[in-house]
């Protein structure tokens, strides 16, 4: 696990260290979100948030963005 009172965050990094170590897992589903493009190889802005909105919509706990899984 980082601990965030080596990263310098203040005074109260100690207290938010702690409180990782006591918050659950993650758990669910994280989808990698997928970048969308158009017919011309531009991004596709509005098929990316439709993308989105359908995993959100389909139950998804979080999304993994940036990820690499050789798109």
């Amino acid at each position: 696990m980082l601990s965030l009172v080596g990263l310098g965050l203040g005074a109260d990094a100690e207290k938010r260290d702690d409180l990782a170590m006591t918050t659950a897992p993650y758990r669910g589903v994280f989808p990698v979100a997928p970048t969308i493009f158009d017919a011309g190889g531009e991004l596709d802005l509005h098929g990316q948030r439709r993308a989105i909105d359908f995993m959100i919509d389909a139950g998804a706990e979080g999304l993994c963005i940036l990820a690499n899984f050789s798109e």
